[in-house]
């Protein structure tokens, strides 16, 4: 993935066109705005862009902003919120009226989340950064954006696809659920038991709509199944003929997808949109479509002849429209995934209780900011009997937050697939993704897990904030003979130092401590995903599946850079564990995790092939057992709630205490084993 980053962007910070693209027919580089009232923070603006390939200016007002964008063109402008006279906010609704072409970023260290996501709302602001900023992280989102303003401006010249919606990849969805307009022909004897398995594997072999495979083969006249679906299954009919076509919906589904699937969008109202389909029973299909819109589905049956006709239209049309209405669009989109939280009067009961069914990308979202309000490590959507239990990992426990309707449980799952790019298609195999998620006060790696049961799929999504910092080895816990036996054991030049224990019970915490209180001088790599802890000691690296075919060929690579320690996170492959462990007995240093519930259960882990108990007696120099358990109140002796007992009055700062044991190699068991 960084490989193939690297390639796409390479054109916007040196200039060179990529190797697959030629060359753009731009006489100049691109001109990037910077505004701020303080000329220092200007100054270090222009130290981190003073590299690429960009044209700088800067303004330390924006009254001289708007000066500057009055005499030349620039695409992208990057404003402070905090100035005097007219502040951020305004500057931007200014351009964006004046100037809807240029980007606009907003750069704030107020983090004031009711105007700064109430400008995104407004359009005036696309993206913001928190000061103070990674600098990183704001060449990146400057890239992408111009990328994405790149790409428009090559539509908008080709003078065609400004509505575009994006390609749904629906062909491969879950087939039983596509194929209810079969057993419909099928009960109505219309087609008999072989003919209704032939057309299932033709279904399965061309990846067309049962409605079209039925129509294109003659097996049932146009009118008689026109007739069959109004009359026995009383579906709501519209007459595509009274239809005036609204190009606009488009950008909602792409012409090519309506082609393929026989669907024509009608109108929109709310959050409801109205299409024709020539088979309302393709459930499939619709549920797939109210995933990926945000829109409520309302199915209305229509003649195929008057589809096609207006289909024909709607194409010829669309081919001809002129692109005025483009440049008036967002200039780039879905750069990253922003959680709006200005919503949250209306939380989950009141969207689950409302009347019209909530779209799966508002109880999707809400879902997530609700555990990231509360402070959770994780989310099981659990899907049960007669409902749907979403429950977050609070303190280490699991508490119940809400019960959701089991109908909703497709389009939560096909949401959540989505935003960690795994296959919505595929729901008989575990599948596992990552994505960032970004919130006004705070940026998360979440790792998306799921699981086949015999109710539908289940969701574990694990929470971890990004570079959150690491505390010293003495605020942990530890005893002073533990404290002393650990730093004896990581003094040793070589060997695997493990730290175990169950799920969020801090052992990558513990490691990254460890690190930080050994020499300075000292080369150290992290490989962790995600990368949870912000370690100035340590060089921190993911895993890159792109480029790797699995971690152990990242360990490698590591190990080619000759670091003095590497910290592996906790890996499920026994074949990662025994490379660490090798690396280990034979002259390296690891520092790894392991999720265990006992030291047994660790050497269990540990002595799995490929492992043998040669290799582990010579690599292992210590194992740390720990877990976090539930702080007992002083008065009733019950677990410390959130909001503490009533005798307390109060709550705690500290809601869970670190219990654990070390093992750890002496000199003299090092002697036995040499001798």
């Amino acid at each position: 993935m960084a490989l193939a980053m690297k390639k796409r962007y390479s054109a916007l910070f040196t200039g060179n066109p990529p190797p697959t693209e030629t060359t753009d027919e731009r006489s100049r580089p691109y001109r990037l705005l910077f505004v701020d009232d303080d000329p220092y923070i200007l100054s270090a603006l222009r130290r981190v862009f003073h590299r690429e390939n960009y044209e700088l200016r800067f303004a330390e007002s924006a009254e001289a902003a708007l000066t500057i964008l009055e005499s030349e063109s620039v695409e992208l402008i990057v404003s402070d919120f905090k100035m005097p006279g007219m502040d951020g906010n305004e500057l931007l609704h200014i351009v964006r009226k004046r100037w809807p072409h240029v980007l606009r970023i907003m750069l704030t260290g107020y983090a004031d989340s009711e105007v700064v996501l109430g400008s995104m709302k407004d359009g005036a602001v696309y993206r913001f950064n928190l000061k103070p900023w990674n600098d990183d992280d704001l060449r990146l989102t400057v890239a992408m954006a111009l990328e994405q303003f790149e790409l428009r401006q090559r539509r908008n010249s080709a003078g065609k696809g400004n509505l575009r919606g994006p390609e749904l990849e629906l062909m491969e969805l879950d087939i039983p659920s596509r194929n209810q307009l079969l057993l419909f022909l099928h009960d109505q004897n219309l087609i008999n038991t072989r003919q209704l398995q032939r057309l299932h594997g033709q279904i399965h072999r061309s990846q067309q709509p049962a409605v079209q495979i039925v129509v294109d083969g003659r097996w049932v006249d146009e009118q008689q199944l026109y007739a069959l679906l109004r009359d026995e299954k009383l579906c709501e009919e519209i007459d595509l003929r009274e239809v005036e076509t609204d190009l606009s919906l488009f950008s909602i589904l792409a012409p090519s997808t309506c082609m393929r699937q026989w669907i024509f969008p009608c109108r929109r109202e709310g959050a409801r949109l109205d299409l024709a389909m020539a088979d309302p029973l393709d459930i499939g299909l619709i549920e797939a479509l109210t995933t990926t819109t945000g829109c409520t589905i309302r199915p209305l049956l229509c003649r195929v002849e008057q589809l096609m006709a207006k289909l024909e239209e709607a194409a010829e049309r669309y081919m001809w429209l002129n692109d005025t209405a483009a440049e008036e669009e967002d200039p780039y989109e879905d750069i990253e995934i922003v959680l709006d939280d200005s919503e949250s009067a209306e939380n989950l009961q009141q969207l689950l209780t409302s009347s019209v069914e909530p779209p799966a990308v508002r109880l999707t979202n809400g879902i997530l900011l609700e555990a990231v309000n509360a402070g959770a490590r994780g989310i099981l959507i659990q899907p049960r009997l007669d409902a749907i239990s979403v429950r977050y990992r609070i303190n280490g426990i699991m508490q119940d937050t809400i019960q959701i309707p089991s109908s909703l449980l497709v389009a939560v799952v096909s949401r959540l697939k989505l935003m960690a790019e795994l296959d919505v298609a595929e729901q008989q195999t575990p599948q596992e993704g990552h994505l960032t998620v970004k919130t006004p006060m705070s940026i998360l790696d979440m790792t998306v897990s799921t699981l086949p049961t015999t109710h539908g799929e289940q969701v574990y999504v694990r929470l971890a904030p990004r570079n959150s910092a690491v505390f010293a080895l003495e605020q942990l816990g530890l005893s002073a003979e533990h404290l002393r036996l650990l730093r004896h054991a990581s003094a040793r030049p070589q060997g695997m130092i493990l730290s175990a224990g169950p799920a969020d019970s801090g052992k990558s915490m513990l490691l990254h401590a460890l690190l930080r209180d050994g020499p300075s001088s000292s080369h150290h790599i992290s490989i962790e995903q995600p990368t949870q802890y912000a370690n100035d000691r340590a060089t921190q690296t993911r895993p890159v599946r792109d480029y790797h075919d699995s971690s152990a060929d990242m360990l490698d690579a590591v190990l080619a850079q000759h670091p003095d320690v590497v910290l592996l996170d906790d890996h499920r492959d026994s074949g990662v564990i025994a490379k660490a462990m090798h690396t280990a007995a034979y002259g390296g240093k690891v520092l790894t995790t392991i999720t265990a519930s006992s030291v047994a259960d660790v050497f269990a882990r540990l002595l799995t092939p490929p492992a043998d108990l040669l290799t582990v007696a010579s690599g292992l120099n210590a194992v740390v057992m720990q877990r976090l358990v539930r702080r007992l109140c002083e008065h009733c002796r019950k677990p410390v709630p959130p909001t503490a007992c009533d005798a307390l009055g109060a709550p705690s700062p500290s809601l869970r205490l670190r219990l654990g044991k070390q093992w750890a190699v002496t000199d003299a068991m090092v002697a036995m084993r040499d001798a």
